[in-house]
Order: C-alpha cells, then structure tokens, then sequence
C-alpha cells in the first residue's frame, strides 16, 4: 500500500529548519513545508524571500495554462536551402551527326515515291520494276492459266522488258498492245507493268481458246491478228511471223 506524504515525512526524521536551493536558503517551516504538499490544506501563502505565490497542491488543482511557444525552423527561413528534390541531371547528347538526319544523303540513291495510305501521305521505297514484272507475271499466269515461261518468251519477243517501249506501228508496253486492243481489253494505261502485262496475258488465252488451243496459231495471231492466221488456215506465210513464233514457242521451252 502506497505511504501518503505526511505519513513518508512522519517516517523519517524531522527536516531541517533551512532548505537549500538554487537560489540560497529560505526559512521553512516543517509543519508548513508538509501542508504545501498536503491536497486541501487551508495554508496561507508562505513568504519566502519575499515572494508569494500559490500552493503546490494548489496548482495541481488548479493548473495555469502556458502558452506554447513554437520554435521557428531556421531551415523554413534559409534562403539557400537545398531544394527537397534534386533537379534533372542534364545530359548532353553532343552535335547530331548528319547521318542522323539523311544530311549529305545523295537522293538520287534512293528512289522513293509518296503514296496516300488511309489519307496519311507516306513515302516509301519504289518497287525495282522487274520486281514488280515477275509479280505481275506470276499474277497472270494463275488468272489465265498460262505458262510464266510462255508469258516471258512473248514479252521477251515483244519489247525485251522495257515498260516504255513503242513500236514504229504505234504498240505499246512490255508485250506490245495496240491502242484498239487495249481498249478492247480494258487497258486504261499501256505503260502500267500490271495492266499491260494483264491485257496482254488476257489477248493471249483469247487466241489459245479461238484456236482450239493451238500455241502457234495463237502466237502468230498475237504478231499479225487473228484475221490473218483465219485467212491462211494457219499457215502465215509472213517471214517476220514465222520467226516470231519459232522464237517464243523455243524460249517457252527452255523456260518450261
């Protein structure tokens, strides 16, 4: 059980009549220096030095509310504080090198074309032509179930793959369409690989099925028309004709 405090000082010997303090010694009372402590005691203020003031149990009742002081950081008012967050390391990257950007890149190494492409302008490589000549021709002979060699015989015979090429009677393109046949047959530009060689692929099957399937009627229409070959059963006597089939039906061979 806990001691109360007269009961811890009625337990010891009696205190001295002079208490030393910080501030010197001041004359207390053993009685009163009890009561000061003693909750409820009715005690008048001691004079000590002079000086008055309330009661330790007093005050615990009754305690008085201090203000508080806050300590102003002298961080918050440096003006050379160092920011929380260091800034972005800042990196140089150096000159940019003009084969970044295609500085000094000849143009005419590269043939490039610009295309719409869902309405966005892109520019791309063009296509090498006898890229597109083989595509082409690969095209053809699935859709005109004929021979690719057969088709690079007559286009060999024809213009020797230039795309550009006219001849002295006005035929056009890689095999040669005159202007009447091409409309005939639907071919808006005889200079366009795809379309030229297409038209072309397209006359051919037609002589093949008017000639009951024979390859040399059907080449030698392609030369000199179908007129022709109706009204001599067959048998063009052209020498020009003659060495055109023989030509084409013997490149078709090797090819095949």
């Amino acid at each position: 059980m806990a001691l109360k405090i007269p009961d811890y000082f009625a337990s010891v010997r009696p205190l001295e009549n002079r208490i030393s303090g910080r501030h010197g010694t001041a004359p207390v009372a053993d009685g009163a220096f009890i009561r000061l402590l003693t909750p409820g005691g009715d005690v008048e203020p001691v004079e000590a030095s002079g000086c008055t003031g309330l009661t330790i149990a007093d005050y615990l009742a009754r305690p008085v509310a201090c203000p508080v002081v806050r300590l102003k950081s002298p961080v918050a008012d440096s003006q050379t504080e160092a920011p929380l967050t260091a800034p972005a390391e800042v990196v140089d990257a150096g000159p940019v090198l003009p084969q970044e950007i295609g500085a000094g890149e000849d143009p005419g190494k590269i043939d490039t074309e610009t295309r719409q492409v869902e309405g966005v302008a892109v520019t791309a490589p063009v296509d090498d032509p006898q890229d597109i000549i083989d595509r082409c021709v690969a095209g053809a002979s699935r859709k005109y179930r004929l021979p690719e060699g057969l088709l690079r015989a007559v286009i060999r015979a024809e213009s020797n793959f230039d795309p550009q090429a006219v001849s002295p009677a006005g035929a056009r393109g890689l095999m040669q369409l005159m202007p009447a046949t091409a409309k005939e047959l639907g071919v808006v530009d005889s200079f366009d690989i795809e379309q030229n060689i297409d038209g072309g692929a397209s006359y051919l099957r037609q002589m093949l099925d008017r000639f009951g399937g024979s390859l040399k009627s059907a080449l030698a229409a392609y030369n000199a028309g179908p007129g022709t070959v109706e009204r001599y059963r067959g048998r063009v006597p052209y020498a020009e004709t003659v060495r055109y089939v023989a030509r084409v039906m013997a490149d078709a061979r090797r090819a095949a």
